[in-house]
């Protein structure tokens, strides 16, 4: 990831700003072969692909996701997506978060969108460039917050609530 040294002055800069964002959250890589049909003597739809040495898992397939007929496989084998993480799991009500954990909140549904979809998401990307201009000029949070600590600074602000497993 690249350090913003300079100020964000123009929505460029923003898009620049949102699409190292999204980078941060996209590691994932999903394929979809077309697998026609799962045998029905396969009674287990997702299964975990393990490395021989390591005995790590490194892949889920599950078929029967979609009714296309294709299988997911999805690498690395724990991806979860963002809003699927704490402290995301633990908001039942969106709209009940401060102003500022709402832009987390729909930045983070945005980015989930912009890296499950196959097409090209320009009005999402720009959508999420405005939430991070606004986090920056509304809220405080510099360039460099949004890039390496956004969560966690939200979560110490007051923004989001904290995953409760850190709190034992």
């Amino acid at each position: 990831m690249t350090e913003l040294q300079s100020p964000l002055n123009s929505p460029s800069d923003y898009h620049r700003l949102a699409e190292e964002l999204i980078a941060e959250y996209d590691t994932m890589t999903e394929k979809q072969p077309v697998v026609g049909s799962c045998s029905d003597k396969l009674t287990d739809r997702n299964l975990v692909v393990y490395d021989e040495a390591t005995e790590q898992p490194v892949a889920e397939l599950a078929f029967d996701v979609d009714a296309d007929g294709c299988a997911h496989l999805t690498t690395p084998a724990d991806y979860t997506l963002p809003t699927d993480r704490e402290p995301f799991t633990s908001i039942d009500a969106p709209e009940s978060l401060p102003p500022a954990g709402q832009i987390l909140w729909e930045s983070m549904q945005l980015i989930e969108m912009i890296i499950q979809s196959q097409n090209d998401e320009s009005t999402h990307k720009h959508r999420l460039a405005e939430l991070l201009e606004q986090l920056h000029h509304q809220h405080d949070y510099s360039p460099e917050t949004i890039q390496t600590g956004l969560v966690e600074t939200a979560q110490k602000r007051g923004e989001l609530p904290i995953d409760s497993r850190l709190l034992l």
